[in-house]
């Protein structure tokens, strides 16, 4: 998944994805995206 990201240029101009993915990946509870937002 990270390499497809890198490769798409959307990833590049919106780094808050890349960010979001990876939170997503390190805590898979949205209550924690809602925090941080």
């Amino acid at each position: 998944m990270l390499a497809m990201e890198a490769q798409a240029p959307r990833g590049v101009r919106r780094p808050a994805i890349s960010l979001a993915s990876i939170a997503s990946m390190l805590a898979p509870t949205d209550s924690s995206l809602q925090n941080a937002t």
